[in-house]
């Protein structure tokens, strides 16, 4: 008589790595070893580990998604710029100004500031358009 067959909660499973749990923590959760949630996830979905957890946990990330979109649409101001950043390119307006002292002559510090302006926005938009 071999070793009874430890109870495999499929639900439970799919509510884990909606919640992007670890495969660790996911055995941790279910009590058993990491070899043992590999055999169960086979039996139980025909799909390996990573096959099963990326679909399970791609709409964990979908339901995360329209919760963020529920609450931008409800008026919450910082969703709404953090959603315009991610998917609409928007960005946080940066000024940098660099003032210096010409003794007075106000006409040489206007064309420097204006010169220092000009440099200054150049090179925020090859910044901009950098990808790393």
């Amino acid at each position: 008589m071999g070793r009874p067959v430890k109870a495999f909660s499929v639900e439970l499973f799919r509510k884990l790595c909606a919640m992007q749990c670890t495969k660790e923590e996911i055995a941790h959760c279910l009590d058993m070893s990491l070899t043992t949630l590999e055999r169960r996830v086979d039996k139980s979905f025909k799909d390996t580990f990573e096959g099963a957890f990326k679909r399970f946990s791609a709409m964990g990330k979908a339901s995360l998604r329209r919760k963020q979109f529920q609450l931008a649409l409800t008026g919450d101001k910082t969703m709404l710029v953090w959603l315009g950043k991610q998917y609409l390119g928007q960005k946080d307006k940066q000024e940098q100004m660099l003032t210096t002292d010409f003794d007075g002559d106000e006409q040489a510090s206007e064309k420097y500031n204006k010169f220092a302006g000009k440099i200054f926005r150049q090179l925020n938009d090859k910044a901009s358009t950098r990808r790393f």
